[in-house]
């Protein structure tokens, strides 16, 4: 029997065992059939973060969450070290929330960041309160505290790594598609002196205005916390009041990053509209904004061409707001 084994903290990798007897599970010998390394060019570890007292659930106080942090590394094969000022030089980072907010970022492989790092980035992945991979507790404790608990565990991380010195500061960025681009555009507006330029693919910008348009109208009651959608239902002033509440478009006064917005013109999740919405708010407030939008593309902006242009455009977006030819 041949199984694919995996988990948040853990490379994917295959292994082999032979089926024993029912109640012989526990027994079975398992033998790994990939190498279990790193490319060459980078380092990862995984960092366990507490949230900050202010920060704490009452109902599940004791959830912890992890970040995956990826750093290029110096002097990689088959590159020659330019000077030694170079090789010292702190990286910029990429912030990347994960979408869902449900979903979770594995120490697998993942051919963007591998792109990144290959352009000298440093690049850090948060699996906030909320991510599958964790638990029960781990997922509901997010409900009704989006925009809370999923940004500030976020910015939790990119503190830390700041007061450590492991990344320039001066350089912060912030990259995130659908509840990750919620996220990078609350992280944007509650902290506009850290981040530098943003990028979001179909993000979610206005939980009340998305009802209409998504095929997934529950996923706003639920993460703003009103568990009992019912598809007959009309939403109540309470209730379209808390999803305005919770959105990044309500920050729109306090955000300064140039932000580059990509969408899929045929997104039946996240409607265009959300990002458009934003797009129009920043424009109106003299923000360096960029939109783009691809025709025959969903949610996922995954078409060859599309997803490598979006990779290019964005890393231009980031190179041009951060000053940085030399990445």
């Amino acid at each position: 029997m041949v199984v694919a084994c995996s988990s948040p903290d853990k490379p994917d990798i295959l292994r082999l065992g032979k089926l024993l007897p029912p109640g012989g599970e526990a027994n079975i010998n398992w033998v790994s059939l990939d190498p279990d390394q790193a490319p060459s060019s980078l380092t990862w570890e995984i960092r366990t973060f507490h949230p900050t007292e202010e920060n704490r659930s009452e109902e599940f106080p004791d959830l912890d969450y992890e970040g995956i942090l990826l750093l290029p590394k110096p002097n990689a094969e088959g590159e020659e070290e330019a000077d030694e000022a170079k090789t010292a030089k702190k990286p910029p980072l990429i912030v990347w929330p994960h979408g869902g907010p449900h979903g979770c970022f594995s120490a697998g492989w993942n051919i963007m960041a591998a792109g990144f790092i290959k352009l000298g980035y440093a690049v850090l992945y948060v699996n906030y309160r909320g991510s599958a991979g964790y638990g029960d507790d781990m997922v509901f404790s997010l409900l009704g505290n989006c925009g809370r608990f999923d940004v500030l565990d976020m910015q939790h991380c990119v503190a830390e790594l700041m007061r450590e010195g492991t990344v320039d500061k001066s350089k912060i960025v912030c990259f995130g598609g659908s509840h990750g681009g919620f996220v990078a555009a609350h992280l944007s507006g509650q902290f506009p002196d850290v981040y530098k330029a943003v990028m979001c693919r179909n993000p979610v910008t206005n939980i009340a205005s998305m009802l209409g348009g998504s095929d997934i109208p529950d996923w706003s009651y639920v993460e703003a916390g009103y568990s009992d959608y019912s598809h007959k239902q009309v939403s109540t002033p309470e209730q379209l009041g808390k999803m305005l509440t919770d959105s990044p478009i309500t920050l729109a006064d306090h955000m300064r990053a140039p932000t580059m917005i990509v969408l899929g013109a045929d997104d039946l999740r996240v409607p265009p509209q959300q990002g458009r919405e934003l797009y129009k708010a920043l424009k109106a407030r003299n923000v360096p904004t960029r939109l783009y939008v691809y025709a025959e593309n969903s949610h996922p902006l995954n078409k060859v061409d599309s997803e490598a242009e979006v990779f290019v455009n964005t890393c231009k977006w980031f190179n041009e707001h951060l000053q940085s030819n030399d990445i």
